[in-house]
C-alpha cells in the first residue's frame, strides 16, 4: 500500500467520524426543538395590534386593544395572554364610553368568560372615579370586577384605600373592602387664611 493510499485511508476515515458526530448534534438539536415549541409556555399563534369589539343587537358593548396576543388554546384550560398591555373601553346603551381599564398584563380564560389584568391597573368610571391596584379580575359573565389586593380609589372628596373590592363592570356601583384610610381631599373655602385670599 502507497503513502498516498494510506493517507487517503486516514482522511476518508476522519471525515465520516466527523460526519457522524455531526448527524449525532444535528438528532440532538432536533429533539431540542421539538421539546421547546411543543413545550406549555409556546403559544399555537401570535397577532400583533389586536382590536376586539363585543356588540349585541348591533350595538357595541366592550372595545379591547393590545400590542400583542398568544394564544394558548391548546392548553387546558385554554387561555389567550396580552404581555404587553391590554386597554378596554366600556360602552352605555346610547354608545358612550362609560369606563376604561388598562393594566400592564392580562389573560383571558374563554371557558370561564374571565380575565385577569396584573400590574398597574387602572379603571376609570364616567364620574372621574379612577381605581388603581396590582390585580383584578373581569368576570364577563356575571359583569363584575373584583380583586383582594390593595385597591386605592380617587374620587373628587377622597382618597380611599382597601384590601380587596367589587363593583360592576362598568365601575359605576362600588364597595371596599377591609377599608384602611379616607383621606379627604376636598379643600373647605371657610378655612381659607387672609393670605390665600
Amino acid at each position: 500500500m502507497t503513502n498516498n493510499s494510506l493517507k487517503n485511508k486516514c482522511i476518508a476515515m476522519v471525515s465520516f467520524t466527523i460526519a457522524i458526530f455531526f448527524l449525532g448534534s444535528c438528532q440532538n438539536d432536533i429533539e431540542q426543538v421539538r421539546k421547546l415549541t411543543q413545550g406549555e409556555d409556546f403559544p399555537l399563534k401570535v397577532q400583533y395590534d389586536v382590536h376586539y369589539e363585543y356588540s349585541d343587537s348591533a350595538r357595541k358593548q366592550i372595545d379591547i386593544q393590545a400590542p400583542e396576543a398568544a394564544d394558548f388554546s391548546h392548553e387546558e384550560p385554554p387561555y389567550i395572554e396580552f404581555p404587553q398591555s391590554i386597554r378596554v373601553v366600556f360602552y352605555d346603551k346610547l354608545g358612550n364610553q362609560e369606563a376604561f381599564m388598562k393594566a400592564n398584563y392580562a389573560k383571558y380564560l374563554p371557558k370561564e368568560n374571565r380575565w385577569n389584568a396584573r400590574g398597574n391597573v387602572i379603571v376609570v368610571n364616567s364620574k372621574k372615579e379612577e381605581l388603581n391596584s396590582e390585580e383584578l379580575i373581569w368576570n364577563q359573565k356575571t359583569g363584575k370586577i373584583y380583586s383582594d389586593k390593595f385597591v386605592k380609589i380617587i374620587t373628587e372628596e377622597s382618597i380611599l384605600t382597601g384590601d380587596g373590592f367589587e363593583a360592576d363592570q362598568n365601575f359605576e356601583k362600588w364597595t371596599i373592602k377591609k377599608s384602611s384610610g379616607i383621606i379627604d381631599i376636598v379643600e373647605n373655602e371657610e378655612n381659607e387664611t387672609e393670605e390665600d385670599r
